[in-house]
């Protein structure tokens, strides 16, 4: 089953970002999986409320070394397996985050 840290690593192969931007990306990637399909496919998806916004703290971990620069854009991600409705959220949040 994919992680919170997949879908920071997904949008991470789309264009580098802050700390801030992924967090924001992750967060609502989950909150529109529950929207529109009464779910979230993630193992263990949990956030919590920082001053900025959500936050995922194992995804903060993963990039905590960036602190305020941006961390780069990645190459390409192990090939896992996404629900095709989970990737049309992914790329319509990335449009609109532009």
């Amino acid at each position: 089953m994919n992680t919170i840290k997949d879908v920071a690593k997904w949008f991470l192969t789309k264009e580098s970002m802050t700390h801030k931007k992924l967090q924001k990306l992750c967060y609502y990637y989950v909150a529109w999986s529950y929207a529109l399909y009464n779910k979230v496919e993630l193992k263990n998806p949990e956030f919590e409320a920082w001053v900025h916004g959500p936050v995922s703290p194992s995804v903060y971990n993963s990039y905590f070394e960036y602190k305020w620069s941006p961390i780069p854009k990645v190459e390409s991600i192990e090939n896992k397996f996404f629900r095709r409705g989970n990737i049309l959220i992914r790329k319509r949040m990335v449009n609109i985050w532009r």
